[in-house]
Formats: C-alpha cells, structure tokens, sequence
C-alpha cells in the first residue's frame, strides 16, 4: 500500500492506526453508526468523491446481532464499481481502486416485487447482470402500532440462505468484488 490512502470498512480502526497506515475514513468511520439511509448515502457520497481512498480493508461484520448489509448499505453497493481484490487474510479484503466511481448512484432495475406475511419464504429471482439488492418495506399491523407507542417496537429478524440448505451462517450473502485486475 506503501503511501496510499486507506479506510477500513468495519469497526476495527485499530488496525489501520496501530500499523501507522494513511488512514483517509470516510464520514461516518463506524459502519454500524451509518444505518441510516442519510448516513449510508454520506458514505457512498465520499467514495464516489476525490477523496476516496486508494486501498479498503473490508470485513463483513456487525454488531448486535444486525444483519450485516444494514450497516453502510449504500456504500457496499460502490465499492465494487471502483474497486477490484488485492488479497485476503485473516477474513479482510484489500481493496485497490482502479477506477473512479460515477458520480451518481449504481442503476438498479426492478427484478420482482411481492407482498409477503411474516414466515413465508420468499425467493430472490436468478441473478441479472450485477448485484441483487433485497429491499424489505414491513409495515406493523394495528397492534404492532399500538405496542411500538406504549412500549417498543418488536424486533424483526430475517434469515436468509440457499434453497434447501442450510442458512448462511452470518444470516446474510457477502458482497463478491471483481478479482485482481492486471496492469
């Protein structure tokens, strides 16, 4: 990486201020403080900028139990657009970009729409040219209103994992970026 600007997607800044690194953080630097869609667009912002960083140390990770691509949403969506794998160790991805990122937000195309109840399963259509993004909108029930305004509202987990097999073990699929890219 030599003198290169670098930022750490995760919550280990440690590890870029220990090894004496050109730390250049984005905005909201915690990614599990950027599960806003404010937040979120904040970050995507900064790395479709000049001052994105030349390398990211990337590591799928969440805290409390979140599901991971919660947190910095938008930007998971960037990174492979400008981005391509250096190397992985010790469950990181290094980053390298090669390219600048557009100015504006990756198109998204509409795959399938659906309305589901809570416990249905509900199958993502095969893959088209790029990522799958997975918007779930849940909307509480008369009664869930009324407890969220007297207590709290319930918490929602959602499982996600291959058809017929197992859940993944994380509860979320990992973003693939392109492999290295020659020179």
């Amino acid at each position: 990486m030599g003198s290169g600007s670098v930022d750490l997607v995760s919550f280990d800044q440690g590890l870029v201020l220990m090894n004496e690194l050109n730390y250049a953080p984005r905005p909201v630097f915690q990614s599990y403080s950027a599960y806003t869609p404010a937040l979120s667009a904040l970050n995507a912002e900064f790395y479709r900028s000049a001052s994105a960083p030349k390398f990211v140390m990337w590591h799928q990770e969440s805290i409390d139990a979140r599901f991971p691509t919660t947190e910095d949403a938008q930007l998971l969506l960037e990174l492979p657009r400008g981005y391509v794998t250096e190397i992985e160790e010790g469950g990181y991805l290094l980053l390298r970009r090669v390219r600048e990122i557009p100015d504006h937000p990756p198109r998204r195309e509409l795959l399938s729409e659906r309305r589901a109840a809570l416990g249905d399963l509900v199958e993502v259509p095969p893959l088209g040219r790029g990522p799958v993004w997975l918007q779930v909108i849940m909307r509480p029930s008369v009664l869930g209103s009324l407890r969220a305004a007297l207590y709290k509202p319930a918490q929602m987990r959602i499982r996600v994992g291959r058809l017929g097999g197992e859940p993944h073990p994380s509860g979320a699929c990992s973003p693939t970026w392109p492999a290295t890219a020659s020179s």
